[in-house]
């Protein structure tokens, strides 16, 4: 304040006392907001998890629109990262803990790593072994994890980012209303696969900022990852 010189006469803080001083922990913390987050509620992800195998029967690259939700929903990762995933995306670090490789496209940062739990692992791994089996004359190093079945003989070319949210939208448009009952309705007996309240592999997990070790840098926002 003194040097931007607004304790000198005529300006606001004239007259303030020399030993006056703010410190950092003298300003109050940020009210809390009260207004619902940006997770999807509850019962929207029952839905959509439990009903997650019909995605395996669209049309066009069923089997990938549905691995790539899988990935979406495990990782919080954009679209365009899931979908460019390479094939040798999968790693184990020094510890022996599962790894996803991607690319932040948004930051241009290569090669980020992401610790992943045995589950999502799993679906990458069952990935590769079908895309390995679907184009077994092409090098891994050039073979995408997501490849489509569109116009690629050879396993090089990924699926779209923006086909993978339109086969979601598409398939549940598709599905009868007993998919989606409102919240009062639904019962136990459903059995939801892979609910974040009612799964003991979901559940809830703070998100944040990678460094290029792989820590993970807390942040407030939260998602639902598997464990």
């Amino acid at each position: 304040m003194r040097s931007l010189e607004l304790t000198r006469p005529g300006e606001p803080l004239h007259g303030l006392p020399e030993d006056f001083a703010l410190l950092a922990e003298d300003i109050p913390d940020d009210p809390k907001d009260s207004e619902a987050g940006k997770d999807l509620p509850s019962e929207v992800m029952r839905q959509i998890c439990e009903h997650l195998p019909s995605l395996a029967g669209t049309k066009r690259n069923g089997n990938e629109n549905l691995v790539a939700t899988e990935l979406l929903i495990d990782t919080g990762r954009r679209p365009t990262e899931i979908c460019q995933l390479r094939w040798d995306c999968l790693q184990q670090d020094t510890a022996g803990q599962n790894v996803l490789i991607y690319d932040n496209y948004k930051s241009g940062r290569k090669g980020r790593r992401l610790p992943i739990s045995q589950a999502t692992a799993g679906v990458i791994t069952r990935q590769q072994g079908l895309i390995r089996t679907d184009f077994p004359r092409t090098p891994t190093a050039e073979l995408m994890l997501l490849a489509t079945r569109v116009g690629n003989p050879h396993g090089r070319k990924p699926i779209g980012a923006a086909g993978c949210p339109a086969a979601t939208a598409n398939g549940s448009s598709r599905c009868p209303s007993s998919w989606f009952p409102p919240a009062s309705r639904s019962t136990g007996s459903r059995s939801p696969r892979c609910c974040p309240s009612t799964n003991p592999r979901f559940s809830p997990t703070p998100t944040g900022t990678l460094t290029a070790s792989g820590t993970l840098t807390r942040a407030s926002s939260r998602t639902y990852s598997k464990v």
